[in-house]
């Protein structure tokens, strides 16, 4: 359920772990990649009382014949303020693949772009915070690369290490009259066709 990494000292053990999916590194893919990563900033333990749900909107510019991503982060705070959990604080990035072009960052503060090549991923990040009993969305578009077109699409979604997703949506508008929508509970990686 990618909640635990392992790093082994010995290289023996070391060349078993990628294979059982246990390193935690970044996956490099051909085509379409998501992940989401939640930095808890100073928020105690407030993970463990966040509710969140990740809708992804896929559909075709007709202008530049270019796919465009439409990330929707609904995040809620069921918490309160006691020893354990306080407002929830997060530097939040959004790894995409290496040449998606922010088209619109939905107004959120703190926003910064960033083709990371060693990890061969465009990186959105920025800062929320979410109080407890409140619930805040988080909604951006970006453009992916060229290579990526509806014929040749599929999706890695790699899950963050330890994180808790309630509900992860698939929206493929590309053919208005036939789109195809996924929706559940997304607690390990997963490629979509």
């Amino acid at each position: 359920k990618r909640n635990l990494q392992i790093y082994f000292n010995n290289s023996e053990q070391e060349n078993i772990a990628p294979g059982l999916n246990l390193t935690g590194e970044i996956k490099n893919t051909n085509n379409e990649y998501l992940m989401v990563v939640d930095a808890n900033l100073a928020a105690f333990k407030s993970d463990s009382v966040m509710k969140k749900n990740i809708t992804y909107k896929l559909t075709k510019d007709e202008v530049n014949n270019k796919i465009t991503a439409n990330v929707q982060l609904n995040y809620r705070h069921e918490g309160g303020f006691d020893w354990r959990t306080t407002r929830y604080r997060s530097y939040t990035r959004i790894y995409a693949p290496l040449g998606s072009k922010l088209l619109n960052n939905g107004g959120l503060v703190d926003f910064s772009v960033t083709d990371d090549l060693a990890i061969n991923k465009t990186v959105f990040g920025f800062f929320w915070t979410i109080e407890p009993g409140q619930s805040k969305t988080a909604t951006f578009y970006y453009s992916l690369p060229e290579n990526i077109t509806i014929a040749n699409y599929n999706l890695y979604f790699q899950k963050q290490s330890g994180s808790r997703l309630n509900e992860f949506k698939l929206d493929k508008s590309f053919n208005v009259t036939k789109p195809i929508i996924w929706s559940g509970t997304l607690d390990r990686d997963r490629i979509f066709n």
